[in-house]
């Protein structure tokens, strides 16, 4: 199973591929073409301003970081108002009380728990041998990176 996603950097348009973080996990990072940070979020790449990030007060931070994610959130939520129907809404006053498992719930738990994945030892030797090494390396970045 893949367990990556691709991106592309919003400040640079950089290509690049990141493991798919958790289900609604916030990650942050500069992009290594640019520089720039980047941030993850519901598997999309959104510009965040390094300066507020690094030189902010909390507060600042906090207000940047909410705006970016708002943006996405109100997105989403237009989205899905725009495509839901009435019968959208018949299944949904006809679902089950609150307390039972509806069946939305039972495909997500079943798409989470078969995300989660064991590491062979196989697996941590070649990261130990071959790509730890290199973590420090910006030139290998860059190959994952385009």
């Amino acid at each position: 199973m893949d367990r990556s996603i691709e991106v592309n950097c919003p400040h640079c348009g950089a290509r690049g591929q990141v493991m798919i973080p958790l289900l609604g996990a916030i990650v942050i990072g500069p992009c290594p073409s640019c520089g720039e940070f980047v941030c993850i979020f519901c598997g999309r790449a959104l510009p965040i301003r390094k300066d507020v990030i690094l030189s902010g007060t909390d507060a600042e931070r906090r207000s940047h970081l909410l705006d970016v994610l708002t943006g996405v959130i109100e997105e989403r939520v237009s989205d899905l108002m725009d495509q839901m129907t009435e019968e959208d809404l018949e299944r949904l006053r006809d679902e089950e009380p609150v307390g039972r498992a509806s069946e939305h719930e039972n495909r997500m738990a079943e798409r989470e728990s078969s995300v989660v994945e064991v590491i062979s030892q196989s697996e941590v030797d070649h990261f130990l041998e071959s790509e730890l090494p290199h973590i420090d390396n910006y030139s290998y970045f860059r190959t994952i990176f385009d």
